[in-house]
């Protein structure tokens, strides 16, 4: 039995919501202190991990941007994203940078996120560097890191070719549309590499009825998040 950030009694499977879980040690027992603020019973006196409670939401897709700004602070507050994984500093950083952007329409440039990040940590940051803390922000911590490539598609009249003529650049994401701008293109040059694999190795690897899957699955994407 352990004690909830409510100071109420809670069996072993209870236990298993990311509430009650502490987002510095990942223990699960809680003692309250009131004003909303519970501490983990596994800190040692004088170093308790504090922190509010339910500190660690996820990133929910619609979301709203004053929601999604209350929601980075918490991120940043407890030092862990939304998978209760550790923060490091650079990625603090840039987070806290992007807070800044929300939509598609607010992207701000690689060039100005890297040299904000290096005025912020005192080193430089290469365009490299600012792909692989998307990439952890991304996929190690569940935030989801929008990203326009500068394509944009013509209008049908026009052929309805990609071209490079869109905004380039990062941001978070509030909508189903934010997520279909960042993965579409993607998804697209993805299958496009698979069908090649599959054409080179005569279809040995079975990915023809995967590919036509897949692509079925992003045609319904698009359409919900029209």
């Amino acid at each position: 039995m352990s004690t909830t950030p409510h100071g109420t009694e809670r069996g072993p499977s209870e236990l298993k919501s990311p509430a009650q879980v502490c987002p510095f040690c990942s223990g699960t027992g809680w003692k309250p202190e009131g004003n909303g603020v519970v501490r983990c019973i596994h800190g040692t006196p004088g170093t308790e991990h504090r922190a509010p409670v339910s500190t660690i939401p996820a990133h929910e897709i619609p979301i709203g941007a004053h929601e999604l700004r209350r929601r980075v602070d918490a991120w940043l507050r407890a030092g862990r994203g939304p998978g209760y994984t550790f923060l490091e500093q650079a990625e603090k950083s840039l987070l806290a940078l992007l807070q800044s952007h929300l939509g598609q329409a607010a992207a701000a440039s690689l060039d100005s996120l890297a040299r904000a990040l290096e005025a912020a940590l005192g080193r430089q940051v290469t365009d490299r560097t600012l792909k692989k803390l998307v990439h952890d922000l991304r996929v190690t911590h569940g935030i989801k890191v929008g990203s326009l490539r500068g394509w944009k598609r013509q209008p049908r009249a026009l052929g309805g070719k990609l071209t490079s003529e869109g905004p380039r650049g990062y941001f978070l994401c509030l909508t189903a549309q934010d997520v279909l701008a960042t993965v579409g293109t993607r998804l697209h040059e993805a299958l496009a590499t698979l069908e090649v694999v599959d054409s080179l190795t005569d279809g040995r690897l079975g990915l023809k009825k995967m590919l036509a899957e897949a692509r079925g699955q992003l045609k319904l994407f698009g359409r919900s998040a029209a």
